[in-house]
């Protein structure tokens, strides 16, 4: 990084005239004069400024001599003015700098002392927010404010004012600092700055702050409260004359001192629950937008607690029959819980369908479970943020025995056809109809639990009769009704023997 450097001139005479070999009137010499003028006192090199151009101005003969091992000159004599080019090597060393001097000769007068510095190779030294920008603070502004620090060697800060604060006043490395201000209850804006150094050099952050010409500030910011509560005090500092005091919660309360009208005691009860609880006091200027402050308030709560009772339900479960039912437990507890259900799909939880504080109690249906299935579980948790999930096992038995009955074992159709319907009885989930005749057409294919199938039957314009299996399949067996229709003319008349002929005529 170049650094700025102020350029002077260096006159080696009154007047910035050197006379060099003048003798007096007295003695009858002739007046020589000889200038020498240079760009600057010191010069610094850094691993970004390995070489600088150094003009030198005379009116004679010059010498450069005592050069440093680290430089190098590409020209070291001349007579008049001349542009030199001075270069640095490497500095080995990663944390020291290194220094010399070198002189400038001018015949007749005492050499010139130019000084050397060369920070340490692979130096970085970086400040941000940069010089010369700002940090700006309102008059009460609660927020901190970053500067940050890059660099391989140690810093230290310092400033002027004690209303200014930081974080760190010295470290090592990359770091960044917080800032921070008191309140500015004047009206009047203030400055500060803070001087960032290392053994090198030093980098400047301007502090700002504005002042206000109305305020309001509290003598504390927070307020703290055991469980067991208690009352507090604090002050308002402020040039307002109305303003109103009230909290945002209602958990605190705030009584006005009788004799002095900026004096607040804030009175807190005991904390029921386990949850540490909050609550804000806003200090506001009445029709002054803006002017205002606030006091936090805070209170710890309870040893958490959360139980299930009874509590045998903790290792054991909550036992169901086969049927559909409903279940319940309770919850004691100060805290925060909610609970979930493994399986949803026959485990339903009624209530609380949301998180709850304090005592509950935890209600559940589960559905049916259906004729031949097994036995089954399912967990319930009951969560919170400040003990590992509580566990409840649901149990429900194994269904029923499975069965289908039909209402009818055998129907009879008319010859013409016709529609035919008969029920069905089961606790089982699926049951299929099938015939084993075209025109007996089955229209209720399949059900579930009880159920009626409905038959479609076609005319039978033959001279036979028929009959028609309807068989419904299940899990466990086939249940089958027999279908019988006659023909619409029977051969033979009254008179026909067939018995399976049941209609004469």
């Amino acid at each position: 990084m170049k650094d700025i450097k102020i350029p002077f001139f260096v006159i080696f005479a009154t007047n910035l005239i050197l006379l060099v070999g003048c003798k007096s009137d007295l003695d009858g010499y002739e007046a020589s004069n000889v200038l020498l003028s240079v760009d600057s006192k010191s010069i610094e090199f850094s691993d970004e400024v390995k070489s600088v151009s150094y003009p030198i101005k005379s009116t004679g003969s010059w010498e450069v001599k005592d050069i440093p091992s680290f430089l190098t000159f590409s020209q070291t004599s001349g007579t008049g003015n001349a542009n030199i080019t001075i270069s640095a090597s490497d500095n080995p060393s990663s944390t020291d700098s290194r220094e010399g001097s070198f002189y400038i000769h001018l015949s007749g007068i005492t050499p010139f002392e130019i000084k050397v510095k060369q920070k340490p190779g692979n130096y970085v030294f970086e400040v941000t927010p940069k010089f010369p920008n700002p940090i700006t603070f309102g008059p009460k502004e609660n927020d901190n404010k970053s500067v940050n620090i890059h660099s391989n060697t140690s810093w230290s800060i310092t400033h002027d004012f004690d209303w200014c604060h930081v974080s760190d006043y010295s470290g090592t490395g990359d770091k960044t600092i917080s800032v921070y201000c008191d309140n500015n209850t004047t009206s009047k804006d203030r400055y500060d700055t803070l001087q960032i150094k290392t053994n090198y050099e030093i980098k400047y952050v301007p502090i700002f702050q504005s002042g206000s010409t109305y305020y309001i500030v509290t003598s504390v910011p927070r307020m703290n409260y055991s469980v067991e509560g208690g009352s507090q005090a604090f002050t308002v500092q402020t040039n307002v004359t109305d303003y109103t005091v009230r909290p945002k919660n209602g958990i605190a309360s705030v009584v006005q001192d009788a004799s002095n009208k900026n004096n607040y005691t804030v009175s807190i009860g005991r904390n029921m629950t386990a949850e540490t609880r909050f609550d804000t006091i806003y200090i506001t200027a009445v029709n002054i937008p803006n002017v205002k402050d606030s006091v936090l308030i805070s209170q710890t709560g309870l040893d958490p607690v959360l139980e299930i009772i009874p509590d045998s339900l903790s290792s054991k479960p909550l036992q169901f029959g086969s049927n559909a039912g409903t279940g319940s437990f309770s919850i004691e507890s100060n805290i925060e819980w909610s609970v979930t259900c493994s399986d949803e799909s026959w485990c339903h939880i009624v209530s609380p369908t949301s998180a709850v504080t304090g005592n509950g109690e935890v209600k559940i249906k589960v559905d049916v479970n259906p004729a031949e299935a097994p036995e089954r579980t399912c967990t319930l948790r009951i969560k919170s943020s400040w003990f590992e999930d509580k566990i409840v096992t649901v149990h429900q038995k194994k269904g029923d025995a499975g069965y289908v009955r039909v209402s009818n074992s055998s129907l009879s159709a008319k010859p013409q056809g016709e529609t035919l319907t008969y029920n069905i009885e089961s606790n089982l989930s699926s049951w299929t109809v099938s015939s084993n005749q075209g025109w007996c057409e089955v229209k209720t294919t399949s059900g579930s639990f009880n159920g009626t199938v409905s038959l479609s039957v076609g005319l039978n314009s033959g001279s036979e009769a028929r009959k028609a299996t309807i068989t419904i399949k299940s899990a466990i067996s086939d249940v089958t009704v027999t279908i019988h229709q006659e023909p619409k003319a029977v051969p033979g008349g009254d008179d026909n023997p067939d018995p399976s002929y049941s209609r004469k005529r």
